[in-house]
């Protein structure tokens, strides 16, 4: 048995109490999140792959492309951030979810709606610490931008330098839109079915562990899929290689010149789709057309409906699921590790560090 019991009241916290169950969450989420991206991060590079490259139609197909041409450690390519990423992001998660739970009573006494508000708040942090995150992650994994850096250093080193550490948040509001509905759909998944199968004031088994988190999983990428296709493609828009270099032009909302650079557009540049009223266009050596001034009046709603009528427009609506056919797999065992590993050092640490 590994989780906490199902129904138990929980007793009046003190405020050292409280600074105990927070670093409990933090230590314990850690750890779950650096196990977890070592196992999946393959699954996800393949997924990145797919989502920014037109020519795949197979996770078997794309998977044997990229090892036949670029070797077995392609699939790690740019992992030091993401499993950075993921260990801040789990602590994140369950910090977060676990501090509003017991600010509204204890998560073993919170209706459906309450477990869904909780979840729904520890997205928050995490849209904000994974957009930079994601945003060197995903432009390593992309085929058509991961041949401009020579490794993640580089890609954040060249990025702060060219373009200022603004562009590192491209993409953040379509981050938030994926994170805060999945943060809620992701808890509330997990908690239904931890409580359907455990008998009222015992522990959850590990296999209703395994299940929960599996559940969760899959249940936090059936929801969010589209913003996350979203979010990618805005983080790996690129115009300093031609047309026939990337199947990915700029999103319809920057300007035109983006997908056919002239010779004054086509030095080192990157340009990213605007976040949160961040000017769209950070770069160096564009045409006019292309100015900060003209590009910063798109929203990041704007951008972020520019692109999905791209998406629309190039593969319909299957093309705001591309990718799933691996997700899903990788997200019942990522998540199903997840939550055996935090409710393993949890309860440890709770027998640890009364």
């Amino acid at each position: 048995h590994v989780s906490r019991s199902v129904g138990a009241k929980p007793a009046p916290m003190s405020e050292g109490s409280e600074f105990k169950e927070q670093a409990k969450d933090l230590l314990a989420g850690t750890t779950a999140g650096l196990i977890s991206k070592v196992v999946e991060y393959p699954f996800d590079t393949i997924k990145v792959r797919m989502q920014t490259n037109n020519k795949y139609t197979g996770v078997l197909q794309c998977a044997r492309d990229m090892a036949s041409k670029e070797g077995a450690r392609v699939f790690y390519r740019g992992v030091a951030a993401p499993v950075a990423g993921a260990m801040l992001e789990s602590s994140l998660m369950f910090w977060g979810y676990g501090a509003a739970a017991r600010l509204l009573g204890g998560k073993n006494n919170l209706s459906l709606s309450g477990i869904t508000l909780c979840g729904a708040i520890s997205g928050i942090p995490m849209a904000i610490w994974l957009t930079p995150v994601e945003f060197l992650k995903c432009r390593l994994q992309a085929s058509h931008t991961a041949k401009l850096y020579d490794g993640i250093y580089g890609c954040f080193q060249h990025t702060i330098k060219s373009q200022g550490p603004a562009v590192l948040f491209t993409g953040a509001t379509a981050t938030m839109m994926r994170e805060v509905p999945g943060g809620a759909v992701y808890f509330a998944s997990y908690e239904v079915i931890s409580r359907a199968l455990t008998p009222k004031g015992e522990q959850a088994s590990t296999l209703t562990v395994i299940a929960g988190g599996g559940l969760a999983g899959f249940s936090f990428w059936a929801a969010v899929m589209p913003f996350d296709v979203i979010k990618s493609r805005m983080q790996t828009v690129v115009t300093d290689i031609t047309p026939a270099q990337t199947a990915f032009p700029s999103p319809p909302s920057a300007p035109s010149s983006a997908s056919s650079p002239s010779p004054s557009s086509s030095s080192s540049s990157l340009l990213a789709t605007s976040s949160r009223g961040v000017s769209s266009t950070i770069t160096k050596g564009l045409s006019s057309s292309s100015s900060p001034s003209s590009s910063s009046s798109s929203s990041s709603s704007a951008s972020i409906l520019g692109t999905a009528r791209q998406i629309y427009a190039q593969r319909g609506i299957s093309g705001f699921y591309v990718g799933i056919t691996v997700t899903a797999p990788r997200a019942i065992i990522s998540n199903a590790i997840v939550f055996v590993t935090y409710e393993r050092i949890k309860s440890f640490l709770d027998a640890a560090w009364q």
